[in-house]
């Protein structure tokens, strides 16, 4: 894997950049990219007609893949991790060349699986979640894990800075922990507003109405978080130590195991908070909340 010249290396120099994987991300990030002031000298995707309505709306072309190499340096590539080897095989990119993907999950190795690679290869991972037709404001005040080889490690963390991000390095990091912490705070939290509209229904009111109702207490969770330490920032009945009304939750939970055992084990890991302060209060939640199974 060779590393790109120090000539082309300047943080504030413009890089000839191609987008290959036109799902959401990629269309988000190419959008970006142009607003940014950073050429997106190609496009390629699958799906022809969103590659040429991206292309005019951008000002760009659309590329078959053993072309592009020959219109930019920095080559994003975002497809799903199980694409990543076989599309990044058809790219026939050499020493002058950054092939990039988004994955959080994967180091960059994942792009040439036989080490047969000229090119360097790099992570750039945003930490959000894309709409369907996000734009370049979705990347504002996110954080971006990078990872790359010197010196494109430096290009890599000046466009995180120039889409309006913040660079997080990864470089050393247990990739499959650090997304799975990604998954918790995204992905799981509309599991947990599925359970709670499960439980809403259940409670006899309309379901069509939870999300309208519970949506704003959410948003005052997370504006909560954001200003105070977890532990200030909570609220209910175990940060009060409300031992009565814990255990009438999970007595009406009886007839939904499964949402039962959820709200078991994350109010265990409220309790891991060290809430409530009273000792007394924490030792009766940590034995209601236990599982009665002992699994």
């Amino acid at each position: 894997m060779a590393k790109c010249p120090n000539l082309l290396m300047s943080q504030n120099e413009t890089t000839s950049c191609a987008v290959v994987g036109l799902g959401r991300l990629g269309v988000a990030l190419a959008r970006a990219l142009v607003a940014a002031g950073q050429p997106v000298a190609a496009v390629a995707s699958r799906n022809s007609a969103v590659a040429q309505s991206l292309a005019l709306e951008l000002g760009t072309r659309v590329q078959a893949l053993p072309d592009l190499p020959q219109q930019c340096q920095v080559i994003f590539v975002t497809v799903p991790d199980g694409q990543l080897a076989q599309v990044a095989t058809q790219l026939p990119v050499g020493e002058r060349h950054l092939v990039v993907h988004c994955s959080g999950a994967l180091a960059p190795g994942v792009l040439d699986p036989e080490g047969k690679q000229r090119a360097a290869l790099g992570g750039f991972h945003p930490l959000q979640s894309f709409p369907p037709d996000s734009g370049p404001e979705r990347f504002a005040g996110i954080a971006i894990g990078i990872e790359a080889p010197s010196p494109w490690l430096a290009r890599l963390q000046g466009l995180a800075q120039q889409l309006g991000a913040r660079p997080l390095l990864l470089a050393g990091v247990d990739r499959a922990r650090y997304h799975a912490a990604a998954v918790f705070a995204s992905n799981y939290l509309v599991a947990l507003l599925q359970g709670a509209t499960e439980v809403w229904a259940a409670a006899g009111l309309r379901e069509e109405d939870a999300l309208a109702a519970l949506l704003p207490l959410t948003r005052g969770a997370l504006g909560a978080v954001e200003t105070q330490p977890l532990r200030a920032a909570l609220t209910g009945p175990v940060a009060r130590g409300d031992v009565g009304t814990v255990e009438r939750h999970l007595a009406v939970l009886g007839d939904l195991p499964a949402l039962q055992r959820c709200y078991r084990q994350l109010g265990e890991r409220l309790l891991a908070l060290g809430c409530p302060a009273d000792p007394q209060a924490h030792s009766a939640l940590r034995a209601l909340l236990a599982d009665p199974s002992g699994e």
